[in-house]
C-alpha cells in the first residue's frame, strides 16, 4: 500500500496545484494531503498544503505545515524556507496578533536569511 501511495503522490500534488490555481483551496488541500501520505517528508507538499490551509483560514494547520517545511530544511537549501518563515511571522503578527511569536520568527528568519528586508523592518 505504501508503494502505491508513494507512486501516486506526484499526481496528487499536481492535482492540488491545479485546484489551487483555480482557487479551489479545499480540493487543493485534500489533494496535497493525499500526496503527503506518499511522501510525508516532502517540503514542497508541506509548503503547498500550508498555503492552501492559509487561504482557507485554517491557521493551526497552516502553521503546522509551514513549521514542518522549516524543520525539514536542516541544510537550509530549500528555496521556500524563507517564504515559509515569512508566512509564519505574518500569521502570528497579522492574523493572531501575537507580536511576541512573530518577533521570534522574524529573528529566526534573519538568522537564516540575513538579507530578508521584511524581517529587518519588523525588528
Amino acid at each position: 500500500m505504501a508503494d502505491v501511495a508513494k507512486r501516486a503522490a506526484p499526481s496528487y500534488f499536481n492535482k492540488g496545484n491545479a485546484y489551487f490555481f483555480l482557487k479551489d483551496y479545499q480540493r487543493a488541500a485534500d489533494s496535497y494531503k493525499k500526496a503527503l501520505k506518499g511522501n510525508p517528508h516532502s517540503k514542497d507538499y508541506h509548503f503547498n498544503i500550508a498555503n492552501a490551509r492559509l487561504e482557507l483560514k485554517e491557521l493551526d494547520a497552516a502553521i503546522y505545515h509551514f513549521k514542518t517545511v522549516v524543520e525539514l530544511d536542516k541544510e537550509q537549501t530549500y528555496a521556500n524556507s524563507e517564504a515559509a518563515l515569512s508566512a509564519l511571522a505574518s500569521i502570528y503578527q497579522d492574523h493572531l496578533k501575537d507580536s511576541k511569536r512573530a518577533l521570534k520568527v522574524y529573528r529566526e528568519l534573519l538568522k537564516r536569511f540575513p538579507d530578508n528586508q521584511s524581517a529587518k523592518d519588523a525588528i
